[in-house]
C-alpha cells in the first residue's frame, strides 16, 4: 500500500523523482512504502507548473522528455509513471526501457528514451503474471500529457 507521503498529490504536490532510491519501508508487519526526497517536489498552487526536465532518466515519462521551454506539464501524472517503473523494476529486477544487448553502447541512453517515448517494454519470457497485473502495468505506463489510465483518488488514500 502507498500512503499519501507527506506532502502528497492530495495536498496539490508533484514529486517528479520517484524511485526506488528514494522510498522507505515503515518497519511495520504489513510495510508502508514511504516517499523520502522531495528535492524536485512542485506545489500546483504556490509554484509553476512543472516544465522543466528533472529526475532520473529511466524513471521519466515521455511528456517530461518532451517538454520544450515554455511548455508544462503535469507532474502527478508523471509521478504515476514513475511509480508504474518502480513496479516494474521491483518484479522484474531491470528497468522496463533498457536493454542487455545496449550495455556497452554509446547510444545506451538515446535508445532508453525513444523506447520510452514508443512506451516500449515487456516482461521477461516465461514470467508467470496476473492479468490484474499486466492491467494494472498497462494503466500505470501510458504516455501523454494527462492520459493516464489510472483514476486515483489520493484523498481515499489517507
Amino acid at each position: 500500500m502507498l500512503p499519501p507521503p507527506f506532502p502528497s498529490p492530495s495536498q496539490g504536490v508533484a514529486n517528479r523523482d520517484i524511485k526506488l532510491e528514494n522510498t522507505l519501508l515503515d518497519g511495520s508487519p504489513r510495510p508502508l512504502i514511504k516517499i523520502c526526497d522531495f528535492g524536485y517536489s512542485k506545489h500546483e498552487k504556490f509554484q509553476s507548473a512543472p516544465g522543466s526536465r528533472v529526475g532520473t532518466p529511466a524513471y521519466l515519462a515521455p511528456e517530461v522528455i518532451m517538454t520544450t521551454k515554455g511548455n508544462t506539464y503535469d507532474g502527478k501524472i508523471a509521478d504515476i509513471w514513475s511509480c508504474g517503473v518502480m513496479l516494474y523494476v521491483m518484479l522484474v529486477g531491470a528497468y522496463p526501457f533498457e536493454r542487455p544487448e545496449d550495455k556497452n553502447d554509446p547510444q545506451k541512453l538515446q535508445k532508453m528514451i525513444q523506447r520510452i517515448l514508443k512506451v516500449e517494454y515487456d516482461f521477461p519470457p516465461g514470467m508467470k503474471l496476473s492479468v490484474e497485473l499486466r492491467d494494472i502495468m498497462a494503466r500505470l505506463l501510458v504516455a501523454g500529457k494527462g492520459e493516464s489510465g489510472m483514476k486515483l483518488n489520493y484523498s481515499s488514500l489517507g
